[in-house]
């Protein structure tokens, strides 16, 4: 699996959590059967995702440069 693969990956999960966190926060009729525990994983998921994707974009970025710079 490439890197852009996994970041598409983990681009989708951070998506997923925060409609999933939002909905639940909204009380919307399809949700009804959601635990109460479920906004907040979703809300964990989405932090570390983001912080991830944050990171993987600045590593990213600085071999970038460091190409540039050898290059």
């Amino acid at each position: 699996m490439t890197q852009d693969t996994r970041n598409s990956l983990h681009a989708a999960l951070a998506v997923t959590a925060i409609v999933v966190l939002f909905a639940t926060s909204l009380r919307l009729d399809w949700l009804s059967g959601v635990p109460d525990w479920v906004p907040q994983v979703g809300g964990l998921l989405s932090i570390a995702n983001l912080i991830w994707l944050s990171w993987q974009m600045w590593t990213k970025r600085d071999r970038d440069t460091q190409e540039v710079k050898n290059g």
